[in-house]
């Protein structure tokens, strides 16, 4: 997908999509790193900072630059377009991202859908609160990488629940973590690796072990039936990695796993739902 940015505020240009972390950095298996989670879908998706001092840097220059000269980057309502990296003023920072959404809200003409690409998260913001990004800015690789815990999956469902989510999150949440790459796949720019806590450069016991002594995990080759019962049938062998990374990030999907548990629950009046799962078919009468 080729997304747009823009120094040249009366004819921004069309260039090619702002490079990766994950192209940039040429991660290998087996390869040791430190890093910091900063967006959580579940266990199976979630996004990490391995260059964490150097984002913190960066955004002491990028606040900086914006709060001298945020005036002349503002963007026309007009010129708000579908895959325009821009700069986006949001809990008291600004911070790069590319539109990928105009929300249909009682807002219209009034919010855009943003997704971070140094964080990973996608939110919906004002429209007077994106500028244009400033060149200087585009040569900076995306700080966020997609990330999966290797080797796990859900202990009893076809879909990590949200105890199972809050769990994760208490683990990793706000904690210098040390990891190691298991396997990268490269199609879906996605590393998939082991985490444990970083205590004065000692590892503590890895996530993935501690997720499967708590019962909310079990390893990917133990034989077990993990299909669900209900009404909803997994269309997919391995649901629990879908919706994508790449899906989270559009803002096509919900973006967090109870909105997720919420269509599936009225899935009647879900579009979304359709692409994973499909009515069981039942014996005898209803």
């Amino acid at each position: 997908m080729v997304k747009k940015t823009g120094e040249n505020m009366e004819n921004h240009s069309i260039k090619n999509e702002l490079v990766t972390c994950f192209e940039k950095c040429a991660f290998k298996q087996g390869q040791s790193f430190r890093a910091r989670v900063t967006q959580i879908y579940d266990p199976s998706k979630f996004w990490m900072v391995v260059k964490y001092r150097e984002l913190e840097v960066f955004q002491k220059c990028i606040f900086k630059y914006y709060y001298m000269n945020r005036k002349k980057y503002q963007i026309p309502k007009d010129k708000l377009v579908m895959d325009l990296y821009c700069a986006v003023f949001t809990d008291g920072g600004f911070y790069r991202g590319v539109i990928t959404g105009f929300p249909a809200t009682h807002q219209k003409d009034q919010q855009a859908q943003i997704y971070f690409i140094d964080y990973g998260i996608v939110k919906v913001v004002e429209m007077n609160d994106i500028y244009f990004l400033s060149d200087k800015f585009c040569q900076v690789p995306h700080f966020a990488v997609r990330a999966s815990l290797a080797g796990v999956c859900p202990r009893t469902k076809s879909q990590w629940t949200c105890d199972d989510v809050f769990e994760f999150h208490q683990l990793v949440d706000n904690k210098v973590l040390m990891g190691v790459i298991v396997n990268i796949d490269a199609n879906r720019q996605v590393l998939e690796v082991h985490l444990s806590e970083d205590k004065h450069g000692v590892s503590t016991v890895p996530v993935h072990k501690l997720l499967i002594s708590q019962k909310r995990a079990r390893f990917f080759h133990d034989k077990e039936d993990i299909s669900d019962k209900g009404l909803l049938q997994p269309k997919l062998k391995y649901s629990y990695l879908f919706p994508s990374h790449e899906a989270i990030e559009s803002g096509k999907v919900p973006t967090n796993i109870s909105d997720a548990e919420y269509q599936i629950q009225f899935a009647w009046v879900s579009s979304v739902v359709a692409r994973y799962y499909k009515i069981r078919e039942t014996n005898g009468d209803c």
